[in-house]
């Protein structure tokens, strides 16, 4: 009897001690490389909404428990708090393993060596000893003599079948909480995923006044600012390049910047400070005037080969109003609450205009707030969206230069969303708000890009596009799984993360 004895109490101490150890190693390993164990959390898809306060909280509690488990009075209440906190860290691993779009980074120290698969292995197996240990603490009086229910090891199988049960329903609740703060409580955390966007194919444009001007069957269309009816096609490949000239049918026109924009076999090249408007055929690149008087406007995006979604400007006040053009009836359609002035209806509501070609939806993206508007083909409200930046309000200082009559910027204004694009029920931002926890050297090395479903309105994830030297990312689209990106004088494809697209089947 006294050889169990001492065998049990060599085991729980052996047990203890080795749990004492993974602890204070983890812990000082997490307290050498903090910024870096932050980020990782802020990275979490479970735990990005908890990263401040876990960041402090975990390796606090594993000293607490290193020093508990190396006091003998204390031990049995620390082997039950360690075998919590394992069960905690190990239906984390789980749910991240079967139910996360991406695995994020692992922990640091030796541990970080391990897979996530190797990981949750590890931890089962402390997770089994340091039960052994708890099922394995001495007891005192006649257990023979114990009714069911007073019965010390019932009740200490129950108390581990209760610790089971709430680290469980813990980490269950955490990562519905961490979904819905990070996708609708509007927190600057966001979640990259390792590898979100690898680097595909790459070709040399020779010259870097390039714009994206529209894609259609498996073909990339790009526009020249230098030379406005110039028109490149390049395949999505990145490897067949032939170069077209556009051949307006009337050339009397004041010319100045004409832009094109490609919708399938049509193409339309319009210049909305004259205003005129031509559209023709890409099987000839002939164009035809359709518009050469009306409101004028600065965005233009087609709806289909009739209809084109308009940024128009009011002559009398220069305020900024969304609408669509019919091209055949030339009838305009100005929708005037759409868009929500902060100081002057001008500066404060300058942004992005898209069409989602598959749901044929309006989108309006702030360039100076973190909101959104999604309409109709008719340009009527469906719904407001937010992105998660915190910035609701433009940071803009205006002045008036009345010598000059006019009103500009009297400080540089704080830019959101730089640049973005739309994408079968996908929205992309570049943002230029850097989140908690992120790495100031990767914004350093790269712009990024967050992603949005317009069908339920929520925050996916976000992925880099590195610079090239010290070029940065001209403008971007978006092509079935690939992202396209200009810089400099190059155009370089990126092939999406699966599980980030998915949901909306590209």
């Amino acid at each position: 009897m006294d050889v169990n004895i001492k065998m049990k109490n060599f085991l729980i101490a052996t047990i203890s001690y080795s749990s004492a150890l993974l602890f204070v190693y983890a812990a000082v390993s997490k307290f050498i490389e903090f910024e870096n164990f932050q980020v990782q959390l802020g990275q979490s898809p479970l735990l990005s909404a908890f990263a401040e306060y876990l960041s402090y909280v975990v390796p606090f509690t594993e000293i607490l428990l290193a020093l508990a488990l190396s006091n003998y009075k204390y031990r049995l209440v620390a082997l039950k708090a360690s075998y919590l906190l394992m069960i905690l860290f190990t239906t984390y691993i789980y749910v991240i393993l079967n139910f996360s779009a991406y695995v994020p980074c692992s922990c640091g120290g030796v541990l970080e060596k391990m897979t996530w698969n190797e990981h949750l292995i590890f931890n089962i197996v402390f997770i089994l000893a340091i039960l052994a240990a708890i099922m394995s603490y001495g007891y005192k009086g006649d257990l023979k003599n114990c009714s069911l229910f007073n019965n010390p090891i019932a009740r200490r199988t129950f108390e581990v079948v209760t610790i089971t049960f709430c680290g469980i329903l813990i980490i269950i609740l955490a990562f519905k909480w961490s979904e819905k703060t990070i996708q609708y409580s509007n927190t600057l955390i966001r979640r990259i995923p390792p590898h979100a966007a690898q680097q595909d194919k790459q070709f040399d444009l020779k010259v870097n006044s390039y714009y994206f001007a529209g894609s259609f069957a498996g073909k990339i269309y790009l526009g020249n600012s230098t030379a406005p009816l110039i028109v490149t096609e390049i395949d999505t490949a990145l490897s067949a390049v032939k170069t077209y000239k556009i051949i307006p049918d009337h050339i009397e026109l004041p010319f100045q910047a004409p832009m094109i924009k490609v919708f399938k076999n049509y193409f339309f090249l319009f210049e909305g400070n004259v205003p005129y408007l031509f559209r023709g055929n890409t099987n000839d690149w002939k164009a035809f005037l359709l518009i050469n008087k009306g409101s004028y406007f600065s965005h233009l995006e087609p709806i289909n080969e009739r209809e084109v979604a308009v940024r128009f400007i009011e002559q009398r006040t220069g305020q900024s109003i969304l609408g669509t053009i019919n091209l055949s009836t030339k009838l305009e359609n100005k929708v005037e609450d759409l868009l929500e002035p902060q100081f002057d209806g001008i500066f404060d509501v300058d942004g992005s205009l898209h069409i989602d070609e598959n749901s044929k939806r309006i989108i309006y993206i702030y360039r100076y707030r973190n909101q959104f508007i999604v309409a109709d083909h008719t340009a009527t409200l469906e719904y407001r969206g937010n992105t998660i930046d915190t910035i609701s309000k433009a940071q803009i200082t205006l002045k008036e230069v009345k010598s000059k009559k006019m009103t500009t910027f009297s400080a540089p204004p704080l830019i959101v969303n730089k640049m973005s694009a739309v994408n079968r029920g996908l929205l992309f931002v570049n943002s230029t708000i850097r989140g908690k926890y992120e790495n100031a050297i990767l914004w350093k090395e790269a712009s990024i890009i967050d992603v949005y479903d317009l069908n339920d309105n929520s925050y996916q994830a976000s992925f880099p596009i590195y610079h090239v030297g010290t070029h940065k990312m001209q403008s971007f689209c978006v092509i079935g799984d690939r992202v396209y990106v200009l810089i400099e004088n190059q155009i370089t494809s990126y092939h999406l993360l699966s599980h980030l697209l998915a949901k909306n089947k590209l």
